[in-house]
């Protein structure tokens, strides 16, 4: 009885693995009660083990060997089912592993795609402070890549434990690990190649309002530098020489402007060729 029990659980283990997370899932929970049902089955096997034992020092012969080829027959048709149980559990295992990898490698994916949108923004701001949001908002996604980081490690690693492994679905896995790792690298480039685009821009931005200020100076001082009095008494001259003195102090801190003004010109040469 016994022995049937174990050849009919043997014919009774399926090949069929899931062809997806939800299925493979219903597949262990099965597996799970036939381990259970298994361990009762085990506790009669040893039963029937510790008899034929204590049975064989009654018998001799003939009735011994048949005995012992009993319980040994028993012993090699559990074992056989244990095993055959163990392999349909780490074939689950592998099922459940390969649909998590490929689940991971299709959310990070479409999540890269987000972000690669999101950079692609065709806003253009009108001043400094507009380049300021620009920047504050690419720099919101390096936060948002440098969380994920975590995720890739996880996703990488079991890909790597599935080619260890020798998966059956080798070949698709590591193509999903080098497509993830080249796209990520992509995206990376992708960032730094915007934030530079970025801090040009903002440069430039810097540079007219600069230029602008500068301007509207030069202008204020126009009246002042095309005026020709002198002075008629020792009281307006000296006046005349105190606004002059004040004029150079304020022209001397303006130098520094300019000379920025200066080497921004450049910058502004730089962004406007890449656009």
């Amino acid at each position: 009885d016994v022995l049937d029990r174990i050849v009919d659980k043997v014919s009774s283990i399926p090949e069929e693995v899931g062809r997806d997370a939800k299925a493979v899932a219903a597949l262990q929970r099965k597996h799970n009660t036939f381990e259970c049902e298994l361990a009762r089955l085990g506790s009669r096997v040893e039963g029937i083990v510790e008899a034929a034992n204590s049975l064989l020092p009654s018998y001799a012969a003939d009735k011994e060997r048949l005995i012992c080829d009993r319980r040994d027959e028993v012993i090699h048709a559990w074992r056989q089912l244990q095993c055959a149980a163990e392999q349909r559990k780490a074939r689950l295992h592998d099922a459940s592993d390969v649909h998590r990898f490929f689940s991971m490698v299709r959310e990070l994916r479409l999540w890269m795609d987000t972000i690669r949108m999101e950079m692609t923004t065709k806003e253009k701001p009108r001043d400094v402070s507009g380049v300021e949001l620009l920047m504050n908002s690419h720099r919101s996604l390096m936060a948002e890549i440098d969380a994920r980081e975590e995720n890739f490690s996880i996703c990488l690693s079991l890909g790597r434990t599935l080619l260890n492994r020798r998966h059956p679905q080798e070949e698709e896995v590591r193509k999903k690990c080098i497509q993830l790792v080249t796209e990520k690298i992509l995206l990376n480039d992708q960032w730094a190649e915007r934030w530079e685009t970025l801090s040009l821009l903002m440069e430039v931005y810097e540079f007219a309002r600069d230029a602008e200020i500068a301007d509207t100076w030069l202008t204020s001082q126009e009246a002042y530098l095309n005026n020709t009095d002198l002075g008629e008494t020792l009281d307006e001259t000296l006046a005349l020489l105190k606004k002059h003195f004040a004029f150079e102090r304020a022209a001397a801190t303006q130098e520094e402007r300019f000379r920025e003004l200066e080497k921004l010109t450049t910058v502004s040469s730089s962004y406007h060729s890449l656009q």
